[in-house]
């Protein structure tokens, strides 16, 4: 399981580019503060698109902040 703390959209993004090569699939992705739409959750949605990596929604939280993710292609 990795859990993405990093809150800001640089710092997310820069564990994203280190971590590309381990997340296999079944990784498991857990954010704090999916809901802000220029942080977290734009760098994860970059992220898919530019390395075409799959993940399914496993859990969210009323307001769309925890949110959990599973590597499946």
């Amino acid at each position: 399981m990795t859990n993405i703390d990093c809150d800001m959209y640089s710092s997310t993004w820069d564990v994203f580019s280190e971590l590309k090569s381990h997340m296999k699939v079944g990784t498991i992705i857990y954010f704090d503060e999916y809901a802000d739409k220029e942080n977290e959750m734009r760098a994860f949605d970059e992220f898919m698109r530019r390395t075409d990596m799959k993940f399914k929604l496993l859990i969210e939280d009323r307001t769309c902040s925890h949110m959990v993710f599973e590597r499946i292609a």
